[in-house]
C-alpha cells in the first residue's frame, strides 16, 4: 500500500482576533473541521503581536514539565468527560498510544 500525501488546510484566522460575530464563528468552525479532518493546520492572518519563534516555542513546551495534577486540569473532554474542552486542551498519554500534546 502506498501513502498519498494529504494537503493541510490553510486557514485565515484573522477574524478570531476581532469582535464576536459570524466571521469569527466561521473561523472557529473551520479550525474545528481542519483539526478533526487533517489533525494539523496552517494558519494565516495572525496579528503581528502573536509571539512566534524559539522563545514562544519554549514557553509552550513548558506544559509538558507541569506536575500531573496541573496537566489533568487541562485535559480535553475525551480524556475527562466532565471537562468543557472539546478540541482545545491537553491530551495525556494513553495506553498503547505513545503521544501527548495540546491543541
Amino acid at each position: 500500500m502506498s501513502a498519498t500525501p494529504r494537503t493541510l488546510p490553510i486557514l485565515d484566522v484573522a477574524a478570531l482576533f476581532g469582535p464576536d460575530g459570524p466571521a469569527r464563528q466561521r473561523a472557529d468552525d473551520a479550525i474545528a473541521r481542519g483539526a478533526g479532518e487533517a489533525g494539523f493546520l496552517i494558519l494565516t492572518g495572525l496579528p503581528g503581536d502573536v509571539p512566534l519563534g524559539a522563545a514562544a516555542r519554549a514557553e509552550l513546551l513548558r506544559l509538558f514539565s507541569l506536575p500531573a495534577d496541573a496537566k489533568r486540569r487541562l485535559w480535553r473532554r475525551n480524556a475527562a468527560p466532565d471537562h468543557p474542552n472539546v478540541y482545545r486542551g491537553y491530551f495525556p498519554l494513553e495506553s498503547g498510544i505513545i503521544k501527548e500534546g495540546a491543541d
